[in-house]
């Protein structure tokens, strides 16, 4: 049908023909595997007169572009000379107009005979090229009928299968490409669209039931532009149309929770600004008699909840102003000013005005009984207990950054301590806190760091500071015979192809791992392990081997894994077994992989409601292993999640954690595994503190760390690495220093 409907708009609209012809074919006819089953042959004839070849000749070529099997019969046995052509005709850059062909003229069929890979070319008669050309094809086969799927049932499956499955394929097919369509068929699909896909992320049920809409509108960036375009344009009206209706400060919130959490994610997908959001906020709270109050509250909520990350970089200067106006709301609001502020960081109203916020400090959770295996998947929290032995003290501080810090990366072979930030500085001190070199980053800043101490090697992801410049990872080998001085002088980097890097991780003397999301839009559809959709993109698990020779700069993955169905938020080695290591995604799943498999080899968690093993609640923010296979896990559940590789169960079953632990009722944005010479103990990083947890008895012990002696508070760290040579913990975040703490 594709074929039928390119090839009829060809002849309809001449012009049509010089507009990348290239592109729109590519959109228009779906890629197929190269599989004999699913292969798909044309036998084409055409009869041509002489004045029509030009477009017959721009046509072959499209064609050719599709594939390499295209074959050109000519018949030399031509009756009549072609007609001469003026100087005028010779300049004209338009095709000849030709009369439109109608539909019952055109016809398709797949032949049997050996001849099915030629395209011949057949001379008319004159009296038919009188009549203009005839283009005729052998009659269509009969083709089974399928009973159409609603619009509606489609998006709902996406909950489970996100993309994928084969419910996108069946809306992509549903979204024929804009260019070669009617107006009002064109529109017709769009109505279906919207109608189904406003229904379900608006469907009241999906408050009731907790349910999350993110899933649903993970379809935006996956259908083509035109239709994703309208779509955005009426989510934002409809979400905006409920969120400024005039209401009650305590008005109930199910009416436009809702179109709060599509307004967030239109954010996080960067649809919508976030400067845009933030005045958008603003104004809804300035309005008379606090009307929009509510809704404003709740917008901001949902926001701060999904896109932490792109406020803090992409709305510095109109945060403050945001947060006064939060300090100024009714009491009816306190609790969402506390969650708002605790999530960005900001000190309370009560903190603001005395000057002497005090640090939080852990409360025992009383331990629940634990439920019924068939009644529900979490597991009961163990009790946070304050610790018999060592506890955190800060030594020292170094600073050097002007903004936020995002990672930091530990040497304990060369007493190298490396952080970066998001002004693009790498800074490299001695672990005593000596700056040895400085470097800055052209365009990018690193947002994730490993050390392979074997090669003395850095890896580092690099993001684009502004604009649309793809990311890259870097490399940055440690000079022979230099210990202690200089750590690079020319970095080595792989322009890579993804339009993502998220983390990444070093496999000692092999390599590195890391997470990226690829698009996939247009091309072939085979992957390491799974069939990704004809459009949108995939998130991959990639391995580099650095053994294979050549240079950096060309490395290409080694083996990759595309299980994930949402972004790579961090990657842990396992140190009890090298061949193995784990990721974790916004799909809220965690898998363990063995390089010498072709997929997962198992998963962390407990089937939920979509029946796949969920490690978590909310997005995961950190893994890491130890050698005794020991795996901590860290969410914005506000949960830090003990795991026991031993009783890893299949990718299907998954398994459950030993024990589970929420320290502050705050989200936990790092975990780090401790030195083994006291125990298994792990240091933790959530939005307001920092603890030391006890894993050695039968329930998690969890201390505070000490105060700073300024009396200063404890800042929110965004990485957190230990130094195990040194017994030192380094913590970095948005003050722009690297804090030091010991264990005493």
């Amino acid at each position: 049908v594709r074929v039928y409907a390119f090839l009829r708009g060809c002849w309809q609209d001449p012009l049509s023909t010089h507009l990348s012809s290239k592109a729109r074919t590519a959109a228009l006819i779906p890629t197929r595997q190269s599989d004999s089953r699913s292969s798909m042959k044309l036998h084409i004839e055409v009869e041509l007169s002489p004045e029509e070849m030009p477009l017959a000749k721009e046509l072959l070529e499209t064609l050719r572009t599709l594939t390499s099997h295209v074959k050109i019969n000519s018949v030399e046995n031509q009756t009549s000379a072609p007609p001469a052509k003026t100087q005028e005709h010779s300049r004209s850059i338009d095709p000849p107009t030709l009369p439109v062909i109608q539909p019952q003229q055109l016809s398709m069929k797949t032949p049997d005979d050996a001849q099915h890979g030629s395209t011949q070319l057949v001379q008319q008669p004159q009296e038919q090229r009188r009549a203009g050309p005839q283009v005729q094809l052998v009659p269509p086969q009969p083709v089974p009928q399928v009973e159409q799927v609603q619009m509606e049932t489609l998006i709902r499956r996406l909950e489970t299968e996100n993309l994928n499955g084969p419910a996108i394929v069946e809306i992509l097919m549903r979204l024929p490409a804009p260019e070669t369509t009617s107006e009002a068929t064109r529109d017709q699909c769009l109505a279906e669209l919207c109608t189904a896909f406003v229904a379900v992320v608006f469907d009241p049920e999906m408050v009731m039931r907790h349910q999350s809409i993110s899933p649903f509108m993970a379809l935006l960036p996956a259908i083509p532009d035109f239709y994703s375009q309208k779509l955005r344009e009426r989510l934002v009206h409809d979400a905006m149309k409920q969120l400024t209706v005039r209401r009650q400060l305590d008005a109930k919130r199910t009416d436009f929770f809702l179109h709060a959490e599509a307004f967030a994610n239109l954010v996080q997908l960067k649809y919508v600004a976030t400067n845009a959001m933030v005045r958008t906020v603003r104004t809804l709270l300035a309005k008379p008699d606090g009307a929009n109050k509510c809704a404003a509250v709740t917008m901001l909520g949902k926001t701060v909840e999904l896109c932490y990350a792109q406020l803090v970089e992409e709305a510095d200067h109109n945060l403050e102003a945001l947060r006064t106006d939060l300090m100024a709301l009714e009491d009816c609001f306190a609790y969402d000013v506390e969650y708002i502020c605790d999530s960005m960081g900001w000190p309370t109203q009560q903190a603001h005005q005395t000057g002497n916020a005090e640090h939080t400090v852990v409360e025992p959770i009383s331990e629940a009984p634990a439920p019924a295996p068939e009644a529900s998947s979490t597991p009961p929290y163990a009790a946070a207990v304050p610790p018999k032995g060592a506890s955190l003290h800060p030594v020292s501080s170094y600073p050097g950054h002007t903004g936020v810090i995002f990672a930091i990366a530990v040497d304990d072979a060369a007493d190298h301590l490396v952080s970066s930030g998001k002004d693009g500085l790498l800074l490299l001190r001695t672990g005593g806190g000596q700056e040895v070199q400085r470097m800055q980053i052209p365009q990018h800043y690193a947002c994730a760091m490993d050390v392979d101490a074997s090669r003395r090697a850095l890896y580092a992801c690099g993001v684009a500071k502004e604009g649309k410049l793809p990311p890259n990872i870097l490399h940055f080998p440690l000079h022979q015979g230099q210990v202690g001085g200089a750590l690079w002088h020319n970095p080595e980097r792989i322009s890579s192809e993804a339009t993502n890097i998220t983390c990444i991780k070093a496999r000692p003397g092999e390599g590195f791992v890391t997470g990226e999301t690829v698009s996939v839009m247009g091309k072939p559809a085979v992957t390491g392990v799974m069939s990704a959709t004809s459009s949108g993109c995939q998130e991959r698990v990639c391995f580099y081997d650095v053994n294979r020779g050549g240079a950096f700069g060309s490395l290409q993955p080694l083996q990759w894994y595309a299980e994930h169905t949402g972004i790579l938020t961090c990657l842990s080695a396992c140190p009890a077994n090298p061949h193995m290591f784990l990721s974790a995604a916004r799909d809220l799943t965690v898998r363990v992989w063995d390089f010498r498999c072709d997929r997962s080899v198992g998963m962390l968690g407990k089937p939920g409601g979509t029946g796949i093993p969920q490690a978590h609640e909310q997005l995961i923010t950190c893994l890491d292993a130890s050698n005794d296979n020991t795996v901590l896990s860290s969410s914005m559940d506000k949960m830090v999640a003990q795991w026991d590789l031993r009783s890893l169960g299949s990718t299907s079953v998954g398994m459950a954690p030993v024990a589970t632990v929420n320290l502050d009722e705050k989200p936990v944005l790092k975990v780090a595994i401790g030195p083994s010479a006291h125990g298994l103990q792990a240091a933790v990083s959530t939005l307001t503190g920092l603890y030391l947890l006890d894993l050695s008895g039968s329930k998690i012990a969890a201390k505070p760390a000490a105060r700073f002696a300024d009396g200063r508070n404890i800042p929110r760290y965004l990485d957190i690495k230990w130094s195990h040579s040194r017994n030192t913990l380094y913590a970095a975040g948005n003050d722009g220093a690297v804090d030091v703490y010991t264990l005493m």
